[in-house]
């Protein structure tokens, strides 16, 4: 948005988004590295790559390998920033239904730094946020591994506060709660972290994030597989 070439890198208007993931640590996974690229046509599956360092092969994943969880976390891949589904009637049929507004309180960041305390708890303040309350459910003949997916959907951002992801059971799955920073000088908002429970397999991943602005040195390398085994 505010480092060139903008709005657009050249040759790649098409694309909407670029996410990458690299492991470092532990031993038997260090190495890891995946790409997904997201397409602006809502009908065209994303470029999805990964490097298995073990096999020393590089592996195209399909659209049902997306459903996977990512290293064994709580979080799968199309959960990402919350959520990565493609919405779209050709690749996963669904219908949304909007249920209602109403406010949610949601952990808030005012500053660059993280503050724990003496056991070692993240200490932060809650806002209420107001929000559309919205059903994406999957239909026939979809077999998509969330039936519902119910979102918190922020007024401001247009980022889902918190989320509930039901199984094909309508068995409450996965959850999400969001926490987010702001920079009140600048009015910039980023990603601070999540809280994932599994509520079926009594699993819980919690994420933090720290955020870069406007990163001089993030090129677009980083969402390739070459570059990021290297690096991991």
């Amino acid at each position: 948005m505010d480092l060139p070439p903008m709005p657009y890198i050249p040759g790649q208007e098409d694309i909407e988004s670029k996410g990458s993931i690299a492991a470092i640590y532990p031993f038997d996974i260090r190495g890891f590295a995946a790409t997904r690229w997201r397409y602006c046509d809502k009908n065209r599956e994303a470029l999805f790559m990964c490097y298995l360092p073990a096999l020393r092969r590089t592996r195209r994943l399909s659209g049902s390998d997306t459903q996977d969880p990512i290293l064994g976390t709580d979080l799968t891949w199309e959960d990402w920033k919350v959520w990565w589904q493609k919405i779209s009637q050709k690749i996963w049929p669904s219908k949304a239904v909007t249920l209602r507004a109403e406010e949610i309180l949601v952990p808030v960041m005012w500053d660059n730094r993280f503050h724990f305390d003496e056991k070692n708890f993240i200490i932060t303040y809650y806002e209420r946020r107001p929000s559309w309350v919205i059903d994406y459910i999957a239909v026939p003949p979809s077999d998509y591994f969330y039936k519902v997916r119910r979102a918190w959907i922020d007024f401001e951002v247009k980022r889902v506060n918190y989320n509930e992801c039901y199984d094909q059971r309508l068995r409450l799955w996965r959850t999400w709660l969001d926490f987010k920073r702001w920079y009140p000088e600048t009015g910039y908002f980023t990603w601070w972290g999540c809280d994932i429970p599994d509520h079926v397999n009594r699993h819980w991943t919690l994420l933090q994030m720290e955020a870069v602005v406007n990163d001089p040195k993030l090129t677009d390398s980083y969402f390739d597989l070459r570059f990021l085994s290297r690096m991991a």
